[in-house]
């Protein structure tokens, strides 16, 4: 699947799933007249820029860049952003994959550009990475926060260097950044977020220090090369427990190292596999549950293509949303009469008998199997089609 696909889904994923409040304004309607320019404005909010593209100046007076204002737009290079600016969206500029050149009128009070990089005027959050930026890229001193999406689709990125001012890294941070090779955690970083490094390929390694007292889940989804994750023995909250992520007594399951293959053995006393944990661990033949484990997450197994057949052991409870979607290999899968709730699209497109499926269903005393109005599809992983 090329890149542009993976950015289409993303795109979904965070419609679908995340973003509820994504609708374009009303002048948005292909039956009205576009403005000049190509800029859709309601009451001071850009909302959706369609002009030309290249080097593009945002006019003055408008207040706030919504969210999906510059979505795919990939004739933009430059952006200037004026002084009556005062709320730009999350990741609102990460998807002019061509752009080289964000400016900010020295007028602004909220905003600023340090070294090329859209950051609070106090130098403390940082907004925005040019995606075309690439090599190592040093984060400037004080800054306190890596902002949602700041660094998301920077795939030129080889290395990054982060200053021990850092103490959160937000959700999506990093997505897509599938140059990075290697990562290291500032020693005073509290919190990881959600997808912070989604789908960087080419990460082997990360290390968690022991300051880290939240891992969002899915911090480390679909990075297919990860080998190694470590945690600070004096981390009090996280543990790696043969390659497994777990919080510290051992009773959640956080993250499997993608490479892994053949046969996983969970660790006794995990109560929750939590969202995500295996997803995209397409090399495992099978995994062998303990009768601890009471939840499973969403998305836990989702792509986990190498599966065949899965024993969920008695005393689970709940297996949620797209929890084992994407299992192409998924023939046979033995549900326990504990279980009470299946989320929707649990075992969308696997091998499973559709009747199968209904017959799982109908034994949970809760389900949401007419929830979604389309069926879960794993997008898979760069070459799959081709094998």
């Amino acid at each position: 699947m090329s890149d542009t696909n993976w950015r289409t889904f993303l795109e979904d994923f965070e419609e679908r799933f995340i973003n509820d409040d994504n609708e374009e304004p009303e002048d948005h309607k292909p039956d009205r007249a576009k403005p000049a320019g190509g800029f859709y404005v309601v009451e001071g909010r850009l909302g959706r820029y369609n002009g030309p593209g290249g080097d593009v100046s945002i006019p003055e007076g408008i207040t706030e860049i919504g969210n999906g204002a510059f979505q795919n737009c990939d004739s933009v290079t430059g952006i200037t952003i004026p002084k009556s600016v005062i709320r730009i969206w999350p990741g609102v500029l990460q998807y002019c994959v061509n752009l080289k050149e964000i400016r900010v009128d020295a007028g602004n009070q909220r905003y600023c550009v340090i070294d090329g990089l859209l950051l609070e005027r106090n130098g403390m959050i940082l907004h925005s990475c040019p995606p075309t930026k690439s090599g190592v890229l040093k984060i400037p001193e004080g800054v306190t926060e890596i902002g949602e999406n700041a660094l998301t689709f920077c795939s030129g990125l080889t290395g990054i260097i982060i200053p021990e001012s850092v103490t959160r890294i937000g959700w999506q941070a990093f997505a897509l950044c599938s140059g990075l090779t290697s990562v290291t955690i500032p020693k005073y970083t509290t919190h990881i977020g959600a997808f912070a490094f989604y789908r960087c390929t080419n990460l082997t390694r990360v290390v968690i220090p022991k300051s880290v007292v939240e891992i969002a889940d899915r911090a480390f989804a679909d990075c297919t090369a990860l080998s190694e994750i470590q945690a600070d023995a004096g981390n009090p909250f996280y543990c790696v427990i043969n390659g497994l992520l777990l919080n510290r007594d051992g009773s959640v399951l956080y993250q499997c190292l993608p490479i892994t293959s053949g046969v996983l053995v969970i660790p006794d006393g995990v109560i929750k596999i939590a969202d995500g944990a295996f997803a995209g661990c397409r090399s495992l033949t099978e995994v062998i549950i303990p009768g601890s484990v009471r939840d499973i997450g969403w998305y836990a197994f989702a792509g986990c293509m190498g599966l065949t057949h899965v024993t969920i052991p008695e005393g689970v409870t709940s297996i949620a949303d797209d929890a084992f979607a994407g299992c192409t290999g998924l023939i046979d899968v033995a549900v326990p009469k504990s279980v009470a709730y299946i989320g929707s699209g649990a075992f969308d497109n696997t091998g499973l008998a559709e009747e199968t499926i209904q017959a799982i269903y109908s034994q949970a005393k809760e389900t949401e199997l007419e929830l979604m109005q389309e069926p879960f599809q794993w997008p898979g992983f760069p070459g799959d089609e081709e094998k």
